[in-house]
Formats: C-alpha cells, sequence, structure tokens
C-alpha cells in the first residue's frame, strides 16, 4: 500500500490509500484538516483516497499539515512515495 505526497505552496496531494472507499474516514479527515488554521479548501475522491489540500502558505507550512495526518495515524511515511 503505497502513500504519496507532492507540494506546491498553497497547494498539497496526499494519497492515503485507507481512505479508498471509506467515507466515514474521509469526512474524519477532512474535519480534522479543517481545523486547521490556513486550511482554505479540501477536495476528496474517495475512490483513490487522495485529498487535495489548498492552504494559505503565509499561515501554515505543508510539514505541519503532514505531522497532523501522521499524528492521527491516517499517513504512513514508511510507505511513502514524494516529489
Amino acid at each position: 500500500m503505497s502513500y504519496y505526497f507532492h507540494n506546491v505552496p498553497g497547494r498539497l496531494r496526499v494519497k492515503i490509500p485507507t481512505l479508498s472507499g471509506r467515507p466515514s474516514r474521509i469526512r474524519a479527515v477532512e474535519s480534522l484538516l479543517l481545523d486547521l488554521e490556513g486550511i482554505e479548501n479540501i477536495k476528496t475522491k474517495a475512490l483513490t483516497g487522495s485529498v487535495i489540500i489548498n492552504y494559505d502558505p503565509d499561515l501554515l507550512e505543508p510539514q505541519q499539515i503532514m505531522q497532523l495526518l501522521i499524528d492521527n495515524h491516517y499517513f504512513d511515511e514508511s510507505n511513502a512515495i514524494s516529489h
């Protein structure tokens, strides 16, 4: 199971395979992320487990977002691919 993330300032794309086909888990991730100051928009794809996070780079670093996902056991960095 591969996890993936890619960042450009203001946009972070994360693939979380454990979200695929699990709407309640997707809603939990969206809720968790929306609690962060600086998150502007979140778009999820239930079929693939892809999460696109638009954020204000003046208020939030992508590492903060990733750490939140890791700390809450949504993202496994030991199985991650990044670009």
